[in-house]
């Protein structure tokens, strides 16, 4: 058995010979294309964003940021990072496209013996966060270390001790979860945003008074010295009802799940014709969910004022995105190997079900600290609030034991395969 980080060719066996599968070359030429303009994106947009802050800091005399600022410049160094971590499928999408090898096992290995000392970043982070002002400056750069760390980490319990596959392909999937996938997302997100506020616009204008209290709340925003208080009770009295925050809960606890987790293992259905394992499928998920969930810390994540607890915050939701994802990778490559369409349905569901339990504690723990809004709940659901990030810390510590128990199945796998499927496995590990 070799390291995660080794490469092998796909192989089909046919009357006891080992064949190299043909490669299909618009694969590699459009994780190729796709990688590069990526690529130029995010370190355009990072520059650029670089460049406007800079010229903005100029003209504050040079003072030390802000945490609005230090946000940007967190926000920018993460852009410029996940534009960094999608050369590696374009390189690899282009040594194939030329014919030649991709081996990465070293650096991979080297990389995830490193990662176990992200708590000593996150130490570090917090005496940055809480010390002078001059030392802030190292924030930026504490932020993609340890967020690449954590996620090395966390991915490695999905992938250690087994075979890692294809580097082109393993990197192509987690680029495709950083960049392509997670605009997709939410775009449709926000259109699905849209329609239910629209929805909401029309059903409240059917209500008495609506119209005097949207005006009234237009003109205290557009005062030159608004009162802040009186903008706060005109804003919880609309937000302050039972139908909207049941809608606000559907939104993120189904809808965004469901969209999620269909898009984030999606190519998985690319390889129909390659008949995955579903030891890969899950692999390959884990993949594009590690991706996802990099992307979400990188730019959602950050967050100066508050970069500690974030980053603490959001351990659970990396391995959250990494399990669910192989989860539903694993039932895409059921389906497509085994024709067992059933498990596809339910390691749909499950990673459905997962996630929106996750965001539902989420939203219960947000709603903990609006005192006018947790309130309006009721009896049991105020003081179930009041717990919910007890759970939030149980999901956690599940996904990240689901990560491990999912590792070790497939592990166990390997290892009861009769001697000519473990012959056949260890050749195509080790050509």
């Amino acid at each position: 058995m070799t390291a995660p980080g080794s490469d092998f060719e796909d192989l089909i066996i046919l009357e006891d010979q080992v064949l190299p599968v043909n490669k299909f070359g618009w694969l590699s030429g459009a994780q190729f294309v796709i990688g590069l303009i990526s690529a130029l994106l995010f370190l355009g947009a990072a520059v650029l964003g670089g460049l406007v802050l800079l010229l903005g800091d100029q003209a504050a005399g040079g003072v030390p940021p802000v945490p609005e600022a230090l946000s940007s410049w967190l926000l920018i160094a993460g852009l410029g990072f996940g534009g960094l971590l999608t050369l590696p499928s374009t390189y690899f999408a282009g040594l194939k496209l030329l014919g030649k090898e991709s081996r990465e096992a070293g650096s991979w290995v080297l990389i995830t013996r490193i990662s176990a000392f992200f708590p000593i970043l996150i130490w570090l982070g917090y005496q940055v966060q809480t010390g002078p002002a001059w030392s802030k400056a190292l924030l930026p750069l504490l932020h993609i270390l340890t967020n690449g760390l954590i996620l090395v980490w966390v991915w490695n319990l999905a992938y250690r001790n087994l075979p890692g596959g294809s580097a082109q392909r393993r990197w192509g999937f987690f680029s495709a979860g950083l960049t392509v996938i997670p605009l997709i997302s939410f775009l449709i997100e926000i259109l699905i945003l849209l329609f239910l506020g629209l929805v909401w616009v029309v059903a409240l204008q059917t209500q008495p008074g609506f119209q005097d209290q949207l005006l009234l709340l237009v003109e205290q925003l557009q005062t030159g010295d608004p009162n802040l208080e009186m903008i706060q009770n005109s804003l919880e009295g609309f937000i302050n009802r039972p139908g909207l925050i049941l809608t606000g809960f559907i939104y993120l606890a189904l809808l965004v799940p469901l969209v999620e987790e269909t898009l984030k293992p999606v190519l998985i259905w690319l390889l129909f014709n390659r008949k995955p394992e579903p030891r890969d499928g899950f692999l390959l998920g884990a993949a594009s969910g590690a991706g996802y969930a990099l992307f979400e810390n990188l730019t959602i994540g950050a967050s100066a004022d508050i970069w500690t607890v974030v980053i603490f915050t959001r351990l659970g939701t990396v391995a959250l995105h990494i399990l669910t994802s192989g989860i539903v990778g694993w039932g895409i490559a059921s389906a497509i190997t085994e024709k067992k369409y059933l498990r596809l349905g339910g390691a749909f569901l499950a990673a459905v079900v997962l996630h929106g339990v996750w965001n539902g504690l989420n939203i219960f723990t947000a709603l903990a600290e609006l005192p006018a809004l947790s309130e309006g709940l009721g009896g049991f659901w105020s003081y179930f609030a009041d717990y919910a990030n007890v759970g939030l810390v149980i999901l956690a510590l599940g996904s990240f034991g689901g990560l491990f128990r999912a590792n070790s199945w497939f592990s166990r796998d390997i290892i009861t395969q009769s001697p000519a499927e473990s012959e056949v496995e260890w050749k195509s590990l080790n050509s």
